[in-house]
Parts: structure tokens; C-alpha cells; sequence
């Protein structure tokens, strides 16, 4: 079930909205949760045990949390039951996501030892599962005491506004509000507001800008001129920014509703001048995830202490700390390029930030700081090209994109060029647009005038509920990861 539908439009939300207000707020949790099963359900409707395999996990993480938390001064017991739940959560993830990807793999090197399963991925199952970790490293951790109800964890983990694709949360963050709901008129106009503009970020922008990439792949990759495959690298970076933007969006307008504040995804990644900056703005919530619980913790593991000690003393502590921060920034690149899919376009889009990043810790950085225009066009190249890695999932598409944007310099530009931006020239304009912020500038002018603010969200709305009849429907990009 997808936000931008008309059955969770029109059936699913405003019955859960109607029992969720209508019950005490004893049982607002328990209503979160039966609702969000029902949500997770309709999802899963090929694969009906993976509503069983998910209220399982739940079930053993609550008690491996508690577990850990009374264990806690024996310390050999309370870490062999963290490694048990971390295998659990993390070998879950890799059964289902990249069995296949693993068994590929082994098939190149010559070893066939086992065979595919060819299994449907439980949709969500990447951001539900980094949650779940959050929450038990944090209880091993002892910056949080273990939940004891059952119903108030599910309620945070399986949350349907981001039980799909995030914000991923902490617990710490939202532990209060499972109990005392912010619920008011003002947190709930709120909360509508913003959902219609998350839902208008998909409807009418990047659902439309899908139809650049459409037209342009029609066209087939080895006949693009140079022109056209920058104009379909860029529109898919727009496509899938206000995709994602928009879903995040209505995340946080639906807690909004239920009493939630869940964290911003987003801040302007478009108005970056680098690439560490562009990550600090993009995804956030999955940037802060892979830094608090894996780079920071590779910096303080014992491994790279030892191994910063070793450098130090053939070099200087200086060189030391450069080569570290290289060697863990790499890690984390890889994973995080991982995290994304099972297939080799998402390492290598990974190891590309990585490298990106290592050049701007090491001399990149400061020119940049002091190239004002310069730098952004630096950006957009970057990220344009990383957005071509991140969707071309085959290897020779890959290359021959590649190829387009760079080395066919005997076909700059040709007429199909020109049509496409004409075709398309209003989904490219609305993109524009909102990249530049200029709906958002005018909602903060008009957001506190009320009757023109609900005029105008009125027929954002009334256009989105039109669009979505006439079948601009497409699902949430990030749903696959």
C-alpha cells in the first residue's frame, strides 16, 4: 500500500484516523500497531509470512533487549546475547536481500555451493531492520533502558508512516511521545498541511518528471547523444529526490497527526557544495545511522587503535589519523552502498562517495570552500553521475551511459534532444522550480494567513486526487531498497 493511492487515501487512513482518535489514549499504541500490521500485510500480500516473520523479530528483540539490560554486569553474557541479536536482525537481512546476490557472486569465482531461492524482498525490510539495530546497540550501549512493553516498541519499530522507507528513528527520540502523544488542532492542521505538500512533491513533480527517463530510455542507451543523457541523469536525480522528499514528507505530516514529531530527511541537498555537504542534506537519517553506529565506532574499535598507534610511529600522528579516517570512511561507503541493493551498481556507487569524500578530507575540501559558483557545478556533475550509477543496475548500460555523458563527442546534441525537453518541458519546468524552493518561499509567506493557506493546499489536493485518477500513480522509488 503506497500513500499516493486511493485506497489509503480514501479507506485505509481515514478509518485508522476515526479509530485512533476515537479510542482512549490507553489504547492509541495498540491501535497504531494492529493498523500498521494491517498496513505491512496488504504489502505483503504475495508473501503472507513475512507479516509473521516480522511480529517474530519483534517479539525476540523485545525479549533479547530486556535480556540484555538485566545481564548487564555480566559482561561476557550480556555480549554473547548482543551478538545473538545482532546475527538475528543482520542474517534476516541478508537471507532475504542478498542470499541471491551472494550465491551470483560465488557462481563468477567458479563455486557453485548453493542455488538461488529467488525470493521477494519484504519491502522495507532495510529501514526496519537498521531501527531495530538502533534500538538494541543503544539498550547494549546503556544510553537507554529496554523497553518493557511489548505494544510501545512495536509502536516505534513498525510505525506505518516510516515503517517503509524512514526516517529511520531512535527510540531515545521518540520514546516520550509513544506515551504522551503531542495531539492538538494545531499539530494536526499541521500535520495535513505538510502531508498534502509531501504528496504534491510526488504527484505532481516527480511522478511527472518520470516521464523524462521513460522517453529517454525509449530511445534506447547506445543512441543517446551527449545532451540527452545529462538531461536524463539530471531529471532522475530530481525524480528521485522529490519521490523520496515526498514520502518523507508525509511521514512526518502523518505523526504530526498522531501526536509524533519524526525528524526531516531532507535540508536543500540542491543548494550543496560538496559532497560531504550534499550527505549531510540527502537521506540524513540513514547518514547519521552508518556515522553513530558504524564510523565512529570502527574510529574507537581496538583494531584501529592499534593499527593508528603502528602508523604513528613510522610517521606521525597526523598522517595516522588521515589514514584512518580514509580506511573507515571506505568501510562505511561500501556499506552504505550495499545497504542500497544486492547488485554490483550500488558498491561501485558507494566506493565512488567514498572516493569523493577521501579527495575532499585531503586537499578537495579547502579549494572548493573558496570556489563559490564553482563548486556547485562541481556538485551537480558528481551527483548527476552518481545518480546514472545508482539506476543502471546492468553493468553494459552502465558503461555505455557513461559513455554518452563523457566520450561521444561526434554526437553532442540531435533533434531527439530537443524533442524530449519540449514533450516534457512543464514536468521540467515544475522541477525547476522546486528545486529552487520557490513553492516553498511561498508557503512560508502564506502559511500563517489560514484561509488562503487551506485555499491553496485545497487545490494542490483537489489537482493531486486528479492526477492520480488519470493514472500518475507510479510507486515510491525507495520501496525496492
Amino acid at each position: 500500500m503506497v500513500f499516493s493511492s486511493f485506497y489509503f487515501l480514501f479507506y485505509f487512513l481515514p478509518f485508522f484516523l476515526i479509530c485512533y482518535f476515537l479510542v482512549s489514549n490507553e489504547y492509541k499504541n495498540l491501535c497504531i500497531f494492529i493498523f500498521s500490521l494491517c498496513f505491512y500485510a496488504f504489502g505483503c500480500m504475495d508473501s503472507e509470512f513475512y507479516v509473521v516473520i516480522l511480529v517474530i523479530s519483534l517479539f525476540l528483540n523485545y525479549l533479547f533487549a530486556i535480556l540484555i539490560e538485566r545481564v548487564r554486569e555480566k559482561k561476557i553474557i550480556k555480549k554473547f546475547i548482543f551478538l545473538i541479536t545482532i546475527f538475528l536482525n543482520l542474517g534476516l537481512l541478508f537471507y532475504f536481500k542478498y542470499f541471491d546476490f551472494f550465491v551470483e557472486i560465488l557462481k563468477n569465482f567458479g563455486r557453485e555451493i548453493f542455488t538461488k531461492h529467488n525470493l521477494l524482498l519484504p519491502i522495507g525490510i532495510s529501514f526496519y531492520t537498521f531501527q531495530i539495530l538502533s534500538y538494541v546497540i543503544d539498550v547494549y550501549w546503556e544510553k537507554i533502558t529496554a523497553e518493557k512493553n511489548f505494544i510501545n516498541l512495536s509502536t516505534y519499530i513498525i510505525m506505518f508512516p516510516q515503517l517503509i522507507a524512514g526516517p529511520i528513528i531512535r527510540y531515545e527520540d521518540v520514546r516520550e511521545q509513544i506515551t504522551k502523544k503531542k495531539i492538538s488542532k494545531e499539530y494536526i492542521i499541521d500535520g495535513i498541511s505538510i502531508f498534502i505538500i509531501g504528496l504534491t512533491s510526488k504527484v505532481l513533480v516527480a511522478n511527472q518528471l518520470s516521464g523524462v527517463s521513460i522517453d529517454i530510455n525509449n530511445y534506447g542507451i547506445e543512441n543517446l547523444s551527449t545532451a540527452m543523457a545529462w538531461v536524463g541523469g539530471i531529471s532522475y536525480f530530481m525524480q528521485l529526490y522529490f519521490d523520496f522528499f515526498g514520502y518523507s514528507l508525509m511521514a512526518i505530516g502523518l505523526g504530526k497527526i498522531i501526536g509524533f514529531d519524526i525528524m526531516e530527511n531532507f535540508n536543500n541537498p540542491f543548494f550543496a557544495r560538496t559532497v560531504s555537504d550534499y550527505w549531510r542534506r540527502w537521506h540524513i537519517s540513514l547518514g547519521i545511522w552508518f556515522k553513530d553506529y558504524l564510523f565512529y565506532p570502527l574510529l574507537r574499535s581496538k583494531v584501529f587503535v592499534l593499527f593508528r598507534k603502528f602508523v604513528t610511529k613510522i610517521s606521525n600522528k597526523k598522517i595516522a589519523n588521515v589514514i584512518i579516517n580514509v580506511i573507515a570512511l571506505f568501510i562505511t561507503w561500501f556499506l552504505i552502498g550495499l545497504w542500497h541493493g544486492a547488485n554490483y551498481n550500488y558498491i561501485i556507487h558507494g566506493i565512488y562517495f567514498a572516493i569523493f569524500m577521501i579527495l575532499e578530507e585531503i586537499v578537495l575540501g579547502k579549494i572548493l570552500n573558496k570556489l563559490k559558483i564553482i563548486n556547485h557545478i562541481y556538485l551537480l556533475i558528481v551527483i548527476t553521475v552518481s545518480m546514472v550509477i545508482f539506476s543502471n543496475e546492468n553493468m553494459i548500460d552502465l558503461k555505455n551511459y557513461l559513455s554518452a555523458m563523457f566520450y561521444r563527442t561526434n554526437n553532442l546534441i540531435d533533434n531527439n534532444f530537443y524533442k524530449i525537453v519540449e514533450i516534457n518541458i512543464f514536468p521540467i519546468i515544475i522541477g525547476v522550480a522546486a528545486v529552487l524552493n520557490i513553492p516553498k518561499i511561498i508557503y512560508k509567506k502564506i502559511k500563517n494567513i489560514l484561509v488562503i493557506r487551506l485555499i491553496i493546499l485545497c487545490i494542490l489536493l483537489g489537482i493531486d486526487i486528479y492526477l492520480l485518477y488519470r493514472g500518475f500513480n507510479d510507486p515510491f522509488m525507495y520501496f525496492r531498497f
